[in-house]
């Protein structure tokens, strides 16, 4: 039996292919439902999701409300142009003043080589030992670098704490080199191999620290030297002009040496104070970061959206508002001017944190620390029990809608196809219905005509 092919029957005039997508649209209405449900389900499941994501960034921020955190401090200097400074450690860093004179500058070791006439300037190949204080490196010179600034970039690469470049000046090309960071512990020395016959010797880039400049081919431009500090009567001396341990918590850096007046070189202040509580980055992004959580989980649940009236969701603002009245450490978050205002968002009372905290400092890490400990508990079960809770049972029901659907568009397939036959089936028997009936007629027409005959 033959499958409709053609939207109108053959023999019947009847629009079938029509009539069949009629009946088939009606047959996948069930599928249709079922499928709005499943993405109905996986916009559920990618909406928390997000929401996840949200408030694990949460909890990033609540796990830096500590006593150690919290408090932040900011150093300035009264002579900028001579030392300026930065705060390294919030949690080491201490109140104060202290009085700083630069008595010099870290010098690093420089060296120069004789003139070329160019950058290109061939020399022999073979072995290039390049010393800085204890670092040493065999450099091997070969077709490939052995030119001057081919050589320049050897040692860049050699990671022996020399730096090199090269020097266009008056009188040519020179290459330059500078003991990275050494001060005066950053002797360079440097001794060439020759090992093939042709080009410049690698000897004229030699030089020996202990015999100066006598016999060397490069010449000493710059002695290295430590950078020497008096912090309140008490000397400090460094290879760098960076001093990151010289005040707890701070970071120096020296720019040039304190002028003199008087005949002795004049003490500059550097002043450290601890900023307004109020100020605190890290209260500050907790703040943000909660208002952030609570603006999705109210846009998620509101009319027509993936997770309207979800009691999950419900849950999970409950227990978020309940942040400024619950007590931690014996006192809330509201008492020390963190609350919420006529709309449920987080802010931050300037200056009640700064005159509560200031009057009662013990008490507020006191407070700070338990609500970073208890509040991320809070967050973390809502994270990894309550979401994950829902998301497994949508999942589940997304799994079981797919396999409903697998069938059903099986079933909807045969049916479809039991349809096609029966049209066909239908087509052949109005074919055959016809073709008697012709036959018939052509029976009929002859007998009638042979009657006629015989009477006349």
């Amino acid at each position: 039996m033959a499958t409709i092919t053609t939207s109108t029957g053959l023999y019947s005039g009847l629009n079938t292919g029509d009539i069949i997508d009629k009946l088939m649209a009606i047959e996948q209405q069930p599928l249709d439902n079922l499928n709005t449900k499943k993405a109905s389900y996986q916009s559920e499941i990618s909406a928390y999701g997000d929401i996840t994501s949200s408030i694990s960034a949460l909890r990033t921020a609540v796990q830096g409300l500590t006593s150690q955190n919290v408090a932040s401090s900011s150093v300035t200097s009264s002579d900028t142009t001579v030392l300026n400074a930065s705060v390294s450690s919030q949690t080491s860093v201490s109140p104060g003043q202290y009085n700083v004179t630069v008595v010099n500058t870290a010098l690093d070791e420089k060296l120069r080589s004789q003139a070329y006439d160019s950058s290109s300037a061939v020399f022999k190949t073979g072995t290039l030992t390049v010393r800085n204080g204890n670092s040493s490196k065999d450099i091997a010179i070969t077709a490939s670098n052995n030119t001057l600034s081919g050589i320049a970039g050897a040692i860049n690469s050699a990671g022996v704490g020399v730096s090199a470049s090269i020097v266009h000046d008056s009188t040519g090309y020179k290459m330059v080199l500078s003991a990275a960071g050494g001060g005066a512990s950053g002797d360079i020395n440097v001794s060439g191999a020759d090992g093939g016959p042709v080009g410049l010797s690698l000897s004229g880039l030699n030089y020996d620290s202990e015999f100066g400049g006598s016999g060397n081919g490069m010449t000493l431009m710059q002695s290295g030297r430590d950078a020497e500090v008096n912090i309140d009567g008490m000397t400090v001396t460094s290879h760098s002009n960076t001093l990151t341990d010289a005040i707890s918590g701070l970071t120096l850096n020296l720019l040039k040496k304190s002028p003199s007046s008087g005949g002795s070189q004049e003490s500059l202040q550097l002043t450290v104070s601890q900023n307004p509580m109020s100020s605190s980055t890290n209260i500050k992004a907790f703040v943000d970061s909660y208002n952030s959580v609570i603006t999705k989980l109210n846009a998620d649940y509101a009319k027509d959206q993936p997770l309207a009236n979800d009691n999950t969701v419900t849950d999970i603002l409950s227990q978020l508002r309940q942040v400024t009245t619950t007590t931690y450490g014996g006192k809330t978050l509201a008492q020390y001017g963190i609350s919420h205002d006529k709309t449920g968002a987080l802010q931050i009372e300037s200056s009640k944190v700064d005159s509560s905290a200031t009057a009662d400092q013990s008490g507020f890490y006191n407070t700070i620390n338990a609500f970073s400990t208890g509040f991320d508990n809070i967050l973390k079960n809502i994270v990894l029990t309550l979401i994950p809770t829902r998301t497994n049972t949508l999942s589940t029901q997304v799994t079981q809608l797919t396999s409903d659907a697998d069938q059903m568009t099986t079933s909807l397939a045969q049916t479809k196809t039991s349809l096609q036959n029966k049209f066909a089936a239908m087509e052949a028997t109005i074919a055959d219905l016809q073709t008697q009936s012709a036959s018939m007629g052509g029976t009929t027409s002859a007998s009638t005509t042979g009657i006629t005959a015989k009477v006349i």
